[in-house]
C-alpha cells in the first residue's frame, strides 16, 4: 500500500505456522517497534512485549539494542468498558472508534476488495 506521499505500508499474514503467533513490525526511519504475543486466556500467543529500537549506524553483527516492556496483565476490557460508562454516564461524545471511523474502515476495505481483479470478477 502506499500513500499520496509515497509512503509504502506492508501487511502480511500467514496462517501456515503450526503454533500460534502474533508479531505487529513497524518500522521508521529513525527505528522500529516490534509487539510481540498476545495476553490471551490461552496464553497460546506467548508473552506480550513490546521492543523498541532506535536506528543503529554501524549494526551489521545483527544484535541489536533496545528498549523492551513487557506487558503482564491484560486490562482492556475494563479500560473499554470504564470508557463507555463514561461517556454515557457524563454524556460525553466517543471521540475515537466511532460509527465514522467504522464507515471508513469499511470503504478502505471495500476498496482494498475491488482492487483485486479476481474478487470484482465475481460479483
Amino acid at each position: 500500500m502506499r500513500d499520496k506521499n509515497g509512503r509504502v505500508a506492508v501487511i502480511h499474514s500467514s496462517a501456515t505456522q503450526w503454533q500460534h503467533s502474533f508479531r505487529l513490525e513497524i518500522t521508521f526511519e529513525e527505528g522500529f517497534v516490534e509487539l510481540s504475543g498476545i495476553l490471551s486466556s490461552s496464553k497460546s500467543y506467548g508473552q506480550e512485549k513490546l521492543l523498541i529500537v532506535p536506528k543503529q549506524e554501524n549494526s551489521v553483527t545483527g544484535s541489536l539494542s533496545g528498549t523492551t516492556t513487557h506487558y503482564l496483565e491484560d486490562t482492556s476490557w475494563n479500560d473499554e468498558i470504564t470508557e463507555f460508562a463514561d461517556l454515557i454516564i457524563n454524556d460525553k461524545p466517543v471521540e475515537q472508534g466511532n460509527s465514522y471511523d467504522a464507515l471508513k474502515v469499511m470503504e478502505l476495505i471495500y476498496q482494498i476488495y475491488n482492487a483485486d481483479d479476481s474478487w470484482t470478477r465475481q460479483k
